[in-house]
């Protein structure tokens, strides 16, 4: 059901029956894909009759983005980093999901999606963003490593697989699965489960080791903390690389 702050903050709020709900496709009536009440494979269908082919093209793209330091959404030739402006790739290609890399901040993220949200709801159907990030809680920072900045800050995989220990890796994910919702960010882009069995490749330290068997028990309890038991309303979605 809609949480308190989506009734505030929403204008598309309608009332059917009694049942409070968005009217995404700002058509006056209560849609299935609307209806939280409804089952989610129900819901994914009726949205799916209703997109153009461009808005499911769009919906096949993950491109990074540009976070202004004020938060705000438009175009700024002074904002740090590189990416697309998320605004105009949402107006002009129907874009939905957007990968962020250096962040101003955790409240000026938490601001900038906030005001792409608010900005979804005006498109044709309503379609809500998802916001995805590489790794930012470690302390590699590179292209495929963010700086940890206001995120708490742990040793990098590397350490994990030497510590060998699935119930801190558990601990950890969960923790930082609280941040990344508290922000905006609901898929990461790790863990990586590759294994360090190439000694020239750059990317051993977001491994977990070289051990079959370890990379599978902490993948395991990882995934876990992030998504829980099943996908729900407070999880992170994982995608687990490289394949």
């Amino acid at each position: 059901m809609l949480n308190e702050l989506t009734k505030r903050e929403s204008s598309l709020m309608q009332n059917a029956d009694g049942f409070l709900f968005r009217d995404l496709n700002k058509n006056g009536q209560l849609d299935i894909y609307e209806d939280p009440r409804q089952p989610l494979d129900a819901r994914v269908e009726d949205l799916l009759s209703q997109m153009t082919l461009a808005e499911k093209a769009g919906m096949m793209f993950m491109p990074g983005a540009v976070v202004n330091d004020d938060g705000s959404i438009e175009e700024k030739p002074e904002a740090a980093g590189f990416g697309f402006v998320a605004s105009s790739g949402m107006t002009s290609q129907k874009l939905t999901h957007f990968n962020i890399w250096q962040i101003p901040g955790a409240q000026v993220l938490a601001t900038w999606h906030n005001n792409l949200q608010k900005f979804a709801e005006q498109s044709r159907l309503g379609i809500p963003l998802s916001i995805a990030s590489d790794p930012r809680n470690h302390f590699t920072r590179n292209i495929f490593s963010m700086a940890a900045t206001d995120f708490s800050q742990w040793c990098e995989t590397l350490g994990f697989g030497a510590l060998n220990d699935p119930d801190l890796v558990h601990e950890f994910a969960n923790m930082v699965r609280e941040e990344y919702v508290a922000v905006g960010i609901r898929i990461a882009l790790h863990p990586q489960i590759d294994l360090a069995t190439e000694p020239r490749w750059a990317r051993i330290s977001g491994t977990f080791g070289e051990d079959a068997h370890v990379s599978a028990a902490l993948g395991a309890a990882y995934i876990a903390g992030f998504q829980g038991d099943e996908l729900g309303a407070e999880s992170v979605a994982c995608m687990t690389k490289h394949f």
